[in-house]
């Protein structure tokens, strides 16, 4: 079986885009015309990395990073789910409930496959308060613990904006002669590990 993870593409490509506004037209034609060519090559999918969801402890703080400065929009927010099957697998107690919002790159269509996009969840207790979370985990190699890997096409750029709004900076990027700068690696709001990325173009994104 062959997975293909075309969400990597997908998210990736969106947020490149999203920094640079004067050629997204042109750019997303160019990657349209690319992952076409890129699909008529690969075996047909069998697996689709939809979503990736990150647990956080207000999603009002959370959007400040992923859409103030990353870009990505929110397309989609369910407030108040409160569905029994969610107490084992989101630890929530009796009377709480869960807010969901997503969020994709910004020239996603709507019609689009549901790939290479972010949701961000928070627990609330009865009366509409944000639940008390606790600590976000530090370690960076506990088994479950994940890294994000995101493209952007300033990441000197995003690594000034995530500096004035106090993230933390665990490896800050190293501008190279005749090179892309080197990744920005960081902490977001939530202690989640991120390496953010330049890529320059549509092809970037394909390995190419």
């Amino acid at each position: 079986m062959r997975i293909l993870h075309k969400s990597i593409v997908a998210m990736s490509a969106g947020l490149a885009l999203a920094a640079s506004p004067a050629h997204a037209q042109s750019q997303s034609e160019e990657l349209t015309t690319a992952t076409q060519a890129a699909e008529e090559e690969q075996e047909p999918l069998t697996a689709v990395l939809s979503r990736t969801t990150i647990s956080v402890r207000s999603i009002e703080e959370s959007l400040k990073f992923y859409q103030g400065i990353l870009g990505l929009e929110p397309f989609y927010k369910r407030e108040k789910l409160d569905d029994p099957r969610l107490v084992g697998f989101s630890g929530i107690k009796e009377g709480q409930t869960i807010s969901l919002v997503a969020l994709r790159p910004p020239l996603a269509r709507a019609n689009d496959i549901k790939v290479g996009h972010l949701g961000l969840i928070e627990i609330r207790e009865a009366d509409g308060s944000l639940a008390q979370a606790p600590e976000p985990l530090r370690e960076p190699n506990r088994p479950g613990s994940m890294a994000f890997l995101i493209f952007v096409s300033d990441v000197l750029d995003i690594h000034e904006k995530v500096v004035a709004a106090g993230y933390e900076i665990i490896a800050a990027p190293v501008e190279r002669e005749g090179q892309r700068p080197t990744q920005l690696l960081m902490r977001g709001p939530d202690g989640e590990r991120l390496w953010i990325g330049q890529n320059e173009s549509p092809g970037d994104f394909l390995g190419n």
